[in-house]
């Protein structure tokens, strides 16, 4: 190889590793910048339950169970920490906060692989970093007795859609059975994280195969979650059916919670509280009805009855004025 064609080959290859790495170098470093002082925390709260359990673990410990590995919804939340506790002890703190802020990277990675996959690059690289900054159920991904079960949840999960998502293009039946292994793992490791993601699965079958034999496709996945969480999961379960009968009575109010959370996903209290001050304007109302406005509006553009996407759009208003 001559000087010219070396240094060309060298200069190609260089672009080639950036173009690789600058974006996860970027997650990286947002991560290290949102979570990076939670190496300097010490136990909080319910991690103080993990921790008597590394010289009790054949006591039940309230909700984690009895044994390293644990029992019930909550299983798996101490067996994460148990070589961390082994090597390091109680000494030294900072190693448990470094073990879920590299898996947490992880995860923000995963939402990236998602959403380049699902939609392009760009959209990919924006969720990964609207993740990455913390922004996003912060106090569960520095709480050590939730973030592991978080953090793997969203991995698995993550990487269950890309899986299906794969046999939707190829309709190669090895990534169905990829992805209906990744749910079940999911559904065993992490229950207590999992019990919604088979809406997401019915959600995304009807988003991209349009309700084409939807329900051969979910049968297994409905199984295991029967088999595998239904059965065995706790008391609140049973307490999901009053709820829906409660809502469909007219107790309204009870979706208060859902709409709340809902509504901090995207603006913070403190704005939503200045907002709901101005009771006798009802601003909060007329804000949320008219993003509904917005958004109605907006995904039936595709409709050239203006009339039509009008009153569709006001009706879906008056529905949210009213929740």
């Amino acid at each position: 190889m001559i000087p010219a064609e070396k240094d060309q080959f060298t200069l190609s290859t260089g672009k080639s590793i950036f173009r690789l790495f600058w974006y996860p170098t970027v997650l990286l470093v947002t991560v290290l910048i949102s979570y990076g002082q939670t190496l300097w925390m010490d136990v909080w709260r319910d991690a103080h339950a993990i921790f008597f359990k590394f010289n009790h673990l054949y006591e039940r410990t309230g909700y984690l169970g009895n044994g390293i590995l644990g029992e019930g919804t909550y299983r798996f939340s101490v067996a994460p920490y148990w070589f961390i506790y082994k090597l390091f002890g109680y000494g030294q703190i900072w190693p448990y906060y470094m073990l879920n802020l590299i898996f947490y990277f992880l995860a923000a990675l995963s939402i990236y692989y998602l959403f380049s996959k699902l939609l392009n690059k760009i959209s990919g690289r924006i969720a990964g970093l609207l993740f990455a900054v913390g922004y996003i159920a912060t106090e569960g991904f520095m709480d050590l007795a939730g973030s592991m079960i978080f953090n793997v949840s969203i991995i698995l999960l993550c990487c269950c859609l890309l899986a299906y998502f794969n046999y939707f293009q190829t309709r190669r039946y090895k990534f169905y059975l990829l992805s209906l292994s990744i749910y079940i793992l999911a559904i065993f490791l992490t229950p207590v994280r999992t019990h919604y993601f088979i809406g997401v699965l019915i959600l995304f079958d009807l988003l991209w195969f349009q309700g084409k034999k939807i329900i051969l496709r979910l049968i297994p996945f409905a199984t295991m979650f029967y088999l595998m969480f239904l059965q065995s999961a706790d008391s609140r379960t049973g307490s999901m059916l009053q709820f829906i009968k409660d809502v469909l009575a007219g107790k309204v109010y009870n979706l208060y919670s859902f709409f709340g959370s809902l509504g901090y996903l995207f603006v913070s209290d403190k704005y939503i509280n200045f907002i709901a001050s101005f009771r006798n304007f009802r601003l909060a109302e007329i804000l949320i009805s008219g993003i509904a406005l917005a958004l109605t509006f907006w995904f039936s553009r595709k409709n050239s009855w203006l009339k039509t996407r009008i009153v569709f759009s006001l009706g879906l208003t008056l529905v949210w004025f009213y929740l």
